[in-house]
């Protein structure tokens, strides 16, 4: 079994924040989310294969489990590609489509 280290760097924007209810501390929202990060296993010289980029489907590569301040984040959205570069970076947007947070 071989583990590995990956540093992810995620970005939120929160779009809209609707149905709060202060009386419940509860509250729903629309998010996307940015993040980014190196897998060393994905990478290759642009001079033998001629590509900086390439464009791959999200169910091949591995992805973070985001959690915020012990609440996991439900399903998000991917696209339908995300972007891998040749030094292994992997760039990577979704969306989550509806967030309820309560306390």
């Amino acid at each position: 079994l071989n583990w590995y280290i990956f540093l992810v760097e995620c970005f939120v924007k929160m779009y809209w924040l609707y149905d709060v209810d202060a009386t419940k501390n509860t509250f729903s929202a629309l998010i996307a989310i940015h993040c980014d990060w190196r897998d060393f296993r994905l990478t290759w010289t642009e001079d033998e294969y001629k590509y900086k980029s390439i464009q791959v489907r999200p169910d091949f590569l591995w992805f973070p489990i985001l959690e915020f301040n012990g609440i996991q984040f439900p399903k998000i959205v991917k696209p339908e590609f995300v972007t891998v570069f040749n030094d292994g970076r992997i760039d990577w947007s979704g969306i989550i489509s509806k967030l309820e947070i309560f306390n």
